[in-house]
């Protein structure tokens, strides 16, 4: 029995790692020349697969982090830039 419920539970975790690729994938397909929807479903992908509250996609430059996707109820809005100390 202790196996039966092992193997369910990878199951359904393999299942929702695929589900969550094809929602990416089918993000790609629909912006193929616009990254942020793309980058806004992985945070919203990390969010369930992480146990998070939130998530941010950050892109670094020098000393400026801009935020470029962001999935969950707290954190900085999209564009937010600010400098690294």
């Amino acid at each position: 029995a202790i196996e039966s419920v092992r193997l369910f539970t990878e199951l359904r975790d393999s299942l929702e790692r695929q589900t969550a690729t094809a929602d990416i994938l089918r993000v790609i397909a629909q912006s193929p020349t616009d990254v942020v929807p793309v980058l806004t479903a992985v945070a919203k992908a990390a969010l369930k697969f992480c146990g998070a509250r939130d998530a941010q996609v950050v892109l670094r430059d020098g000393d400026t982090w801009s935020v470029l996707a962001h999935g969950g109820p707290i954190g900085a809005l999209p564009g937010t830039r600010r400098l690294s100390r």
